[in-house]
């Protein structure tokens, strides 16, 4: 799993928001769509999102993945 890759991805969805409809709607081949290569557990953490913000979405794939502090 990559960090880097997951923050440059919610990183893109907070300044691109047709890639973050995107991302919404179609989960991780939204993703996978612009190049980035995620695990099956970082791709499982993008299906089924109900959000209402870019915020919400960080927060949400965050705790999908199981973030450590």
């Amino acid at each position: 799993m990559s960090w880097q890759i997951i923050n440059e991805l919610l990183i893109l969805a907070s300044v691109d928001a047709e890639f973050y409809q995107e991302l919404i709607q179609c989960g991780a081949v939204a993703a996978l769509r612009r190049g980035f290569q995620l695990t099956e557990e970082e791709q499982a953490a993008f299906e089924n999102l109900q959000v209402k913000d870019v915020y919400e979405l960080s927060r949400v794939v965050i705790e999908r993945i199981g973030y450590k502090k």
